[in-house]
């Protein structure tokens, strides 16, 4: 999910969504707040603003952060549209980790991942579907 972040006020950073990768925990047009951190305080389950090499700025939940020949190595991953490519960093890096949303006026919690959020859709179209067949199979009876 493309994120667009810069305006700085009282030490946080504001940005708002773009694209639907972590749907269903940000939707397009949500406005997120954001702290800054050194890489080596971000731990699993955070979800960062980071600039990958073929993106633009990106945000995504932190999956592992391990220590590695070049640094450190974080593997980052949409809710909804799965692993990136592994990024390798100094751990002295400078990241920015989502502390808020704002939904319906209110500064909200960041959302847990949802596992099962890939399947409701899904889910949701083939009730819909075999409702709809039966309903016209009961129409056609009468």
């Amino acid at each position: 999910m493309d994120g667009n972040f810069g305006t700085v006020r009282n030490g946080l950073v504001y940005g708002f969504v773009r694209g639907t990768s972590m749907w269903p925990a940000f939707v397009a047009g949500d406005v997120l707040r954001a702290e800054v951190i050194h890489a080596e305080d971000a731990t699993a389950g955070d979800v960062l603003v980071i600039q990958h090499e073929e993106a633009s700025t990106v945000v995504h939940r932190l999956f592992s952060i391990e220590i590695a020949e070049a640094g450190l190595r974080l593997q980052t991953a949409g809710d909804r549209s799965g692993m990136d490519q592994p990024l390798y960093i100094a751990p002295e890096t400078e990241l920015l980790r989502i502390t808020g949303v704002l939904r319906l006026g209110s500064w909200k919690a960041v959302p847990d991942r949802f596992p099962l959020a890939g399947m409701i859709p899904g889910l949701i179209l083939r009730l819909h579907c075999g409702l709809v067949r039966k309903l016209q199979w009961m129409q056609r009876k009468a």
